[in-house]
């Protein structure tokens, strides 16, 4: 979400503030940049500073935080992991970014 991704900064600061985790330690490289596996993270923290962000940020920061936090108690009823991947596209166009993000591996060749 670029806009929680513009307003970062402020939103980190708030979670420490709190003592809380921020949103940017849950973020991971782009696997397809760096060739690292990616690290995942349990929705639980992030719901914590979410839930927090939700009292403190600006009203038209709430929608975005809003979503993420439905998104993250979906993640955490299935038992699942996340991570907020980082996009660089440093080395090809969205579209063959998006070709090897569905396994396509046919816009190698």
């Amino acid at each position: 979400n670029r806009v929680l991704y513009r307003a970062s900064a402020r939103l980190d600061a708030i979670a420490r503030a709190a003592g809380l985790t921020p949103l940017s330690a849950f973020e991971s490289p782009d696997p397809l940049e760096t060739h690292e596996a990616p690290r995942w993270h349990s929705p639980a923290e992030a719901l914590r500073t979410v839930e927090h962000l939700l009292t403190q940020a600006d009203a038209d920061l709430r929608p975005h935080l809003e979503y993420l936090r439905v998104w993250l108690e979906a993640a955490r009823d299935k038992g699942a992991q996340f991570y907020f991947l980082v996009l660089t596209l440093a080395g090809g166009t969205n579209a063959r970014v998006e070709a090897l993000r569905r396994g396509d591996l046919s816009v190698l060749r």
